[in-house]
């Protein structure tokens, strides 16, 4: 015996099409034989009752070349569709960008390690999957994996995004992923434009500024960037002002936490510019805007009271870059803990990540060379940094916009690498 059932206009997943079957049968089905020309055919062994589950609106089918693919960190995967989907969705670490015209080929590109899948729709039914087993495997040379136009900080500024400096992770509270990036506030290099010092709070994917922090005026630059993981705050160095000052995520200043690093003997002419936070023992690394020595400052007030300064006595390094752009002053910092890497180059040309291990083990007052870890194609403006080495990312800024040179190529940008293993 055979049954037809028509629902008009009502597309069906395979659960729908079971419960229909079920009321039909009395049972659920034995067998889905599966698509006909518009529904589903299900059949019950025991009864040789036979259902036909059908609708008006055809179930597409929707097929993604290759399924299955097992590419190396940091390698793409071109996906090719047979018709355009509607979405495409990723479950797991990496990105799909379409081809640019083509509606059926997309790119992928694995961020971390391990299984991930891509999930494609068409007219609501979810079509097509492909599965991707990414190796881990990080890469011989650093790879420029994604550029990011910086959003920009005013609609229709010119050029776009904003002055990108520094660069810190918020890594607790509810905005934990979210980025901090400090703003020198400019526009274009020797254009005579006032700083506009703020930090912003970005979106994980660089794409929003979620909130905008003033954070000085218009005679100095917001430079390094650090969030203090402790309290959920952060501080900026506010390079020709001479001041560290310490916010709130919802840009309240705390004023009674300033550090005056002119106030210092022997550093009135400091400008504060690298800046890390030490989350075991509240202080901050920093580094003048000239010079190469690296100091400690306590972020306590109360323990700099103790101490009689808010300079770490004894706390000054030396670093001596060898390698590439070795006469340029530490830009920017990252702190894993352990090692201070810090960025370096001149504009127009690749840009350079070194480390200091160990850090804070080193003698007072000693010279340390640091070691040249990687140096990243792309990066012609290289400013603040962030170094995940779980997944072989470096993140960077880079604000090849600011230093334009009338080249509207020359853009404000994050860039994401994938850099080999140290």
């Amino acid at each position: 015996m055979t049954k037809r059932i028509l629902i008009t206009d009502v597309p069906m997943t395979a659960a729908d099409v079971i419960l229909v079957a079920q009321a039909e049968l009395g049972t659920l089905p034995a067998v889905i034989d599966g698509l006909v020309a518009d529904g589903y055919t299900l059949s019950n062994v025991a009864t040789g009752i036979i259902v036909t589950v059908a609708s008006s609106v055809v179930v597409p089918a929707l097929t993604v070349s290759p399924s299955t693919s097992t590419p190396a960190l940091g390698d793409v995967v071109t996906l090719t569709f047979n018709e355009s989907p509607d979405t495409v969705t990723v479950i797991g670490d990496g990105e799909i960008i379409p081809t640019s015209g083509s509606g059926v080929v997309y790119t992928f590109i694995a961020y971390t390690s391990g299984p991930t899948s891509i999930s494609a729709t068409k007219e609501g039914y979810t079509s097509a999957t492909a599965s991707i087993a990414v190796g881990t495997i990080a890469p011989d040379a650093p790879r420029l994996v994604r550029s990011y136009d910086m959003p920009s900080r005013v609609a229709g500024r010119v050029p776009a995004g904003f002055t990108c400096t520094g660069l810190s992770l918020i890594t607790t509270g509810d905005l934990s992923g979210y980025w901090l990036a400090a703003d020198d506030g400019r526009l274009v290099e020797g254009d005579s434009s006032i700083y506009v010092p703020a930090v912003h709070i970005l979106t994980p994917d660089l794409s929003t500024i979620l909130r905008t922090i003033s954070v000085g005026n218009s005679t100095h630059s917001a430079q390094g960037v650090a969030f203090d993981g402790s309290d959920g705050t952060f501080w900026v160095a506010l390079s020709a002002s001479g001041y560290i000052r310490h916010y709130t995520l919802e840009g309240v200043e705390i004023t009674e936490d300033a550090i005056n690093v002119r106030s210092v003997s022997g550093l009135t002419a400091w400008n504060p510019n690298a800046l890390a936070y030490i989350p075991s023992l509240d202080q901050l690394w920093c580094a003048s805007s000239a010079g190469k020595v690296v100091r400690r400052f306590y972020c306590s007030a109360v323990e700099a009271a103790a101490a009689g300064s808010r300079h770490v006595a004894n706390s000054g390094i030396t670093i001596a870059a060898t390698g590439t752009n070795t006469d340029n002053s530490p830009d920017q910092f990252h702190w894993d803990g352990s090692t201070l890497f810090y960025s370096m180059g001149a504009n127009a040309s690749n840009g350079a990540v070194y480390r200091v291990p160990n850090a804070l083990a080193q003698a007072p007052g000693a010279t340390n060379t640091a070691i040249l870890t990687w140096t990243l194609p792309g990066a012609t403006a290289i400013e603040g940094i962030h170094y995940d080495p779980a997944s072989h990312t470096l993140w960077s800024n880079n604000d090849r916009g600011y230093h334009n040179s009338g080249n509207a190529a020359n853009k404000n940008q994050g860039l994401r690498f994938l850099v080999p293993a140290i």
